[in-house]
């Protein structure tokens, strides 16, 4: 079985992995830990996550998440593959945002 709820919509809609889907991953798995291990999307079920997804939602802002983090991580969530961050961005970002 697929880890649909970390899933990017195009590794859902056509099991397409790339590393643009692998930084979507990267960002649920940061909300996870920001969420004290809560499931993304723990209210759905599997099926009914794409269809959040293709109507623009996303999961919320953890309570204890940084607003410069969480915009970060929207940016990981955008629908277009090609609009998300690099990992390398990421990183460079991660960091200023550690040092802010």
């Amino acid at each position: 079985r697929l880890p649909i709820k970390w899933m990017s919509p195009e590794s859902i809609n056509f099991r397409r992995f790339t590393t643009a889907s692998d930084v979507w991953m990267f960002a649920v798995c940061v909300w996870e830990i920001l969420s004290f291990g809560k499931q993304p999307f723990f209210w759905l079920e599997n099926k009914d996550v794409i269809g959040v997804l293709e109507k623009g939602d996303r999961l919320p802002k953890p309570d204890l998440c940084p607003p410069v983090l969480y915009t970060l991580m929207t940016r990981c969530w955008d629908y277009d593959p090609a609009e998300r961050p690099r990992f390398q961005e990421l990183v460079c970002s991660l960091r200023s945002a550690g040092n802010a």
